[in-house]
């Protein structure tokens, strides 16, 4: 049975970190994973019950420095499966919709193949692969689109939207990417459940159904009883379109089902 106080919890001071209820959440400053010395003694001396591994570097930071996302997301993943392995814990890794390469149209479920097109979803996959390989007391969780919570780096677009919205100003959203808005309160709640569970393998965690930008943006707009006009784009036409990215990263599970994302944005967007 996993003790949620005993759990350390990486990359703590990001959205997701910070929104999990529970753990003992180490910033970089406190557990860097890029030092398997550094690891390894974290995880003997802390004597946690698990480990939940949030830690990575982004979408961009990993494209503007790939030897450093794998570095992170790979070698640093790898490190911690050896230090549960040694420790006897389970390991719960936060993987991603970007694994995918998905066309128009597509819905990925736990069986589905990977083929990611942009480093930061590449790194991912590999260390999905890695920590197979190296840990049975393993849960890799792909998750999508995650709204909600304290913005680490930059401020999702979900957050935009909503400033926009409340102050009546347009709306710039595309209607070429496709993914699985989530709240982060739904996933983190389902992260613990699936911990305490003792659940073991691969599920994808992601609020019901698909959405592109407009989508989401016009649901904003209606929850708010925004004026804002809402104006399709193709994400080339952004200003910072930023890597390349699927056409559709949406997700479904054989193993969970969230409300549906409309549902969990309006009640965030509310709030």
């Amino acid at each position: 049975m996993v003790d949620l106080s005993r759990v350390i919890v990486t990359g703590g001071e990001g959205m997701i970190g910070q929104a999990l209820p529970f753990g003992l959440k180490l910033a970089r400053r406190e557990l860097d994973v890029t030092r398997p010395a550094e690891v390894a003694a974290v995880v003997r001396e802390r004597k946690p019950s698990a480990i939940v591994h949030l830690a990575a570097l982004d979408l961009r930071g990993a494209e503007a420095d790939p030897r450093q996302a794998y570095a992170v997301n790979v070698l640093g993943s790898y490190e911690l499966a050896r230090a549960a392995r040694t420790a006897g814990i389970p390991l719960l890794f936060l993987s991603s919709g970007a694994v995918f390469g998905g066309g128009e149209g597509a819905v990925h479920d736990e069986g589905a193949r990977p083929a990611p097109v942009n480093v930061y979803g590449q790194t991912k996959w590999v260390a999905e692969i890695l920590l197979r390989e190296t840990l049975d007391d393993l849960l890799v969780v792909r998750t999508g689109w995650v709204f909600g919570g304290h913005q680490a780096h930059h401020r999702k677009f979900v957050d935009v939207a909503i400033g926009r919205a409340r102050a009546g100003e347009p709306i710039r959203a595309t209607t070429d990417q496709w993914g699985s808005p989530t709240s982060a309160a739904d996933l983190c709640a389902e992260l613990e459940r699936l911990l305490v569970a003792g659940e073991r393998g691969l599920v994808h965690v992601a609020n019901d159904g698909a959405a592109c930008g407009v989508d989401i943006a016009r649901e904003i707009v209606a929850a708010t009883g925004s004026p804002s006009v809402v104006e399709p784009v193709r994400g080339a036409e952004l200003p910072n379109p930023g890597p390349a990215r699927p056409v559709s990263e949406v997700l479904t599970s054989t193993r969970v089902r969230l409300r549906p994302w409309r549902e969990a944005l309006r009640a965030y967007a509310l709030g």
